[in-house]
């Protein structure tokens, strides 16, 4: 298991119902787990699991910052450095910035300063582990496991026929996926 997947070997064998006991598939599934979180992540565009960041901004004289991860669990230090030094004289003081965690928005009693990249932001963001993630985060990487491990055997393959019936093979990123992620996506423009 990565440390990054987002969901558990035993949750995706209860999901297909396959039994606990049965290890045939594990290596298949293990894999599938990690590359079907990766593509969550990628489609939704941030991470779930908690980690420290480091990120850059302009600064527009704005009073409110989103951050590109979320939720927050804290936020370490901000500088607002026109000069891009990023000195201890640049530091804005935790009384002047209120951070509404679950947002990942940083609000300011101070209008910031405008500059390119003059904003520097660390914090640390995600979900403490893979007990706490939203329930539709797991439920769409289980169904998008789910569709890859029964596409396995149809790899390449567009569609299929049996009999007079012909049929097309869905993407792993269906719409109910996509729904399901809809409100976990990153809306903020990556640098």
């Amino acid at each position: 298991m990565a440390a990054s997947d987002l969901t558990t070997l035993a949750r995706i064998k209860e999901y297909l119902q396959i039994a606990s006991s049965t290890a045939t598939w594990n290596d298949v599934l293990n894999t599938l787990i990690t590359q079907c979180s990766k593509m969550v992540e990628k489609y939704c565009q941030r991470t779930f699991i908690q980690a420290t960041y480091t990120e850059y901004y302009d600064g527009f004289r704005q009073r409110e910052l989103v951050l590109r991860q979320f939720p927050l669990s804290s936020v370490t230090t901000i500088h607002d450095d026109p000069a891009r030094s990023y000195t201890a004289s640049t530091l804005v003081s935790s009384n002047d910035y209120y951070a509404d965690l679950a947002r990942g928005m940083v609000k300011f009693d101070v209008t910031l300063s405008r500059g390119r990249g003059n904003l520097k932001v660390v914090y640390v963001a995600g979900y403490a582990d893979i007990a706490s993630l939203p329930a539709n985060v797991v439920l769409a990487t289980n169904k998008m496991v789910g569709a890859a491990f029964n596409k396995r055997k149809s790899d390449g393959q567009t569609g299929d026929s049996l009999g007079n019936t012909s049929f097309q093979y869905e993407p792993i990123v269906t719409a109910d996926v996509a729904a399901l992620l809809e409100g976990e996506m990153n809306l903020v423009e990556s640098a």
